[in-house]
């Protein structure tokens, strides 16, 4: 049983080893059909065949051939030489594509040779290079429908360029200092060209137009040009060598005036050297150099080198105001002072100079508007008077539009001057301040405008606040320096609340806080103790049951004005913070306020004295009353309009006058000036 098996065993294991030997045999002996390959020129006819292999076996066999029909043409397809090649059927119908099938009812085919004959012709238009003839099997069996293994082999038509030409006439275009450009004739049957710089192609891709420019070129370089011309893959032999010397690198140095327009614009080479030119003359300013211009911002560093130039430049004339030296010199020469001026601003006199037997009487030039260098010497008239009868003359008071004179001292018995006047300073403006009261589309603001010279500007912007809504108020009072003033605090609107804390902070460089009065109208009060900025307001009622809703002043700030205070207006802000819980009522809900915020106006005039007078009298209540009936000679322009809004509310009107005439009166709450009604 046991040798039955081995023998078994050894059968099976020849039995694998005959078919591995079989198999192998059979792809040895495989079938190869192949398409063979032809080449030609456009308009050529071109002969290609499909081959089998011999010793196939072959009964049946069935193929497609491919081919490129915007680069071929059939012109035939016919049966090749095989035995039995007559059974075969062709079909060409399809463009690009032909089918062929073969079944032999007799022997099978052994021989070798063509079982398919095709004749091409290449297009004109045929794109140069190999053009595929493509095989794929359908069917290939022997007589008992066996598939046979066999191999295939594609063909190709090579269509073949002409030779090409060189270009011609090539010729240098443009040189640059590191481009040049190149140009060459047409090649008719060239589809592109490459261009050659000292024997290296320079362009990646095929050149389709007749010129060429080669850039990132040494400046003041030599370099040779050839081009070649392209077709399909074929290149042309190299043409005629040009040379081309690059230009030497160039940078522009541009100068501009002092308005940035430009004056001179010069070209230089690589390293060299640029001459400035002359700078213009500006009246009144000295020219310091050239500097780096930025048309965006102002001028740079001042150029001291103009040597070497490596870059592209542009540089702007600069200048310095012109300064004089004024020399104010005696009768002897003795210098008594020595000032700069600027070009056009006026030097200031020193103290007139004194001279034994003599008096001083004017300087020899004038010096108000200094263009040069000058020397100012005093001029004298000898005493042979004693004065003793003088009077000033030519005096005129200041004015914010226009300065004063003090007036010169005039010898009634000699007619000399005995002494000259200087000149005053300007007095200040006179502003009659309006309000405009913010709208839901424009903030409000306070107009003050000079009632002498009409010098105008515009401060205390306020946002728009609803006539209806909850408001808290600080007043604005206009006050002299020195002087004491009350500010109240009030609520308007109020819709009821149980607490409250309010932060005032005012400009403490001209205002003290000195008393603070609180109206009780508000339940408990914890103010601050301390009169100092910040200042706190505060009612704590915390164990009421019912809101407050009085509307009123609720507290009365006093300040005093510092006795050196400018003329100027000192904000009083007052704050409160609402997410923090600064104001709430009863139900301890949060109440919002809208807030006003309050001004102090230091004014230089005297309230009531309507005629600037220096007093406040009958006089001033007649120039008012006279104002406002329109009088001839009792405008704007000649009354004090801040004076005259006794009652501070910002207009002057009839209310003014009554307010007046009461103070005068010695009315009870009309003591002091101004009174609010």
């Amino acid at each position: 049983m046991k040798v039955i098996k081995k023998i078994l065993a050894l059968f099976l294991a020849c039995c694998l080893v005959f078919t591995q030997l079989f198999m192998i045999g059979l792809a040895d002996n495989a079938v190869a059909i192949s398409v063979s390959s032809g080449q030609g020129s456009r308009g050529d006819i071109v002969d290609i065949s499909v081959k089998i292999s011999g010793n196939s076996q072959m009964q049946a066999l069935g193929f497609n051939i491919e081919y490129d029909s915007n680069a071929l043409e059939v012109v035939s397809a016919t049966k090749g030489n095989v035995a039995n090649a007559g059974q075969a059927v062709i079909n060409q119908s399809k463009l690009g594509k032909i089918v062929y099938s073969f079944v032999s009812v007799a022997e099978p085919i052994t021989a070798a040779g063509s079982v398919l004959d095709i004749t091409f012709k290449i297009k004109d238009a045929s794109p140069y290079g190999n053009s595929t003839v493509a095989i794929s099997l359908t069917e290939i069996t022997d007589g008992s429908f066996n598939q046979i293994v066999a191999t295939t082999t594609d063909g190709i038509v090579a269509v073949n360029a002409p030779v090409l030409e060189a270009p011609s006439f090539l010729n240098v275009e443009e040189v640059f200092d590191n481009a040049v450009t190149v140009s060459w004739e047409e090649i008719p049957e060239a589809t592109g060209y490459n261009v050659y710089l000292d024997g290296v192609k320079v362009n990646e891709n095929a050149i389709t137009d007749l010129f060429y420019i080669v850039y990132g070129l040494e400046s003041n370089t030599t370099y040779s040009l050839q081009v070649s011309s392209l077709n399909h893959a074929t290149e042309s032999k190299l043409s005629t060598t040009v040379s081309a010397t690059t230009k030497m690198l160039t940078f522009t140095v541009d100068f501009y005036n002092a308005e940035q327009e430009l004056i001179s614009e010069v070209i230089v080479e690589d390293g060299s050297s640029v001459t400035p030119p002359e700078a213009p003359e500006i009246p009144g300013k000295t020219f310091v150099g050239w500097s780096i211009l930025s048309f965006e911002d102002d001028n740079g560093n001042i150029v001291t080198d103009f040597t070497n130039i490596t870059a592209d430049m542009a540089v702007c004339a600069t200048y310095t105001d012109s300064t004089y030296t004024v020399t104010f010199v005696d009768w002897d020469g003795t210098i008594l002072d020595t000032q700069t001026v600027n070009y056009g601003a006026a030097a200031t006199a020193p103290k007139n100079p004194k001279r034994d037997g003599y008096v001083f009487t004017i300087w020899d030039c004038a010096f108000d508007n200094v263009t040069t260098d000058l020397t100012v010497t005093a001029q004298y008239s000898e005493i042979t008077c004693e004065h003793a009868n003088t009077e000033t003359i030519n005096a005129r008071k200041s004015t914010c539009a226009e300065k004063g004179y003090a007036g010169d001292v005039y010898c009634n018995d000699c007619g000399l001057i005995v002494a000259i006047g200087g000149e005053l300073d300007y007095a200040e403006h006179k502003y009659d301040s309006v309000i405009t009261a913010p709208t839901p589309d424009a903030q409000g603001y306070t107009t003050h405008t000079c009632a002498v010279c009409g010098d105008s500007y515009i401060d205390s912007y306020t946002e728009y606040i609803d006539e209806n809504a909850p408001q808290i108020i600080v007043a604005s009072k206009k006050c002299l320096a020195g002087k004491t003033v009350e500010v109240t605090v009030a609520l308007k609107n109020n819709p009821g609340i149980a607490s409250a804390k309010l932060t005032l902070d005012f400009d403490t460089s001209a205002l003290t806080l000195t008393k603070v009065t609180d109206a009780g109208n508000l339940g408990i009060q914890c103010h601050k103790p301390e009169l100092t900025s910040p200042y706190t307001l505060a009612w704590m009622n915390d164990t009421a049951t019912e809101d407050f809703t009085f509307n009123g002043a609720i507290v009365t700030l006093t300040f005093e004005i510092a006795e050196d205070a400018e003329i100027g207006d000192y904000a009083i802000d007052l704050s409160y913070d609402y997410e923090n819980y600064d104001i709430w009522n009863v139900n301890v809900e949060k109440v919002k306020f809208a807030v006003v915020d309050g001004v102090i106006s230091v004014i230089d005039t005297i309230i009531g004295d309507v005629n600037g007078d220096g007093s406040v009298n009958t006089l001033d209540r007649m120039a008012l009353a006279r104002y406002l009936a329109n009088w001839e000679g009792y405008s704007a322009e000649t009354i004090d309009m801040i004076a005259a809004d006794v009652n501070n509310d910002g207009i002057v009107n009839t209310l003014d006058r009554m307010a007046l005439a009461r103070h005068l009166a010695n009315w009870s709450g009309y003591e002091a000036l101004p009174c609010e009604l």
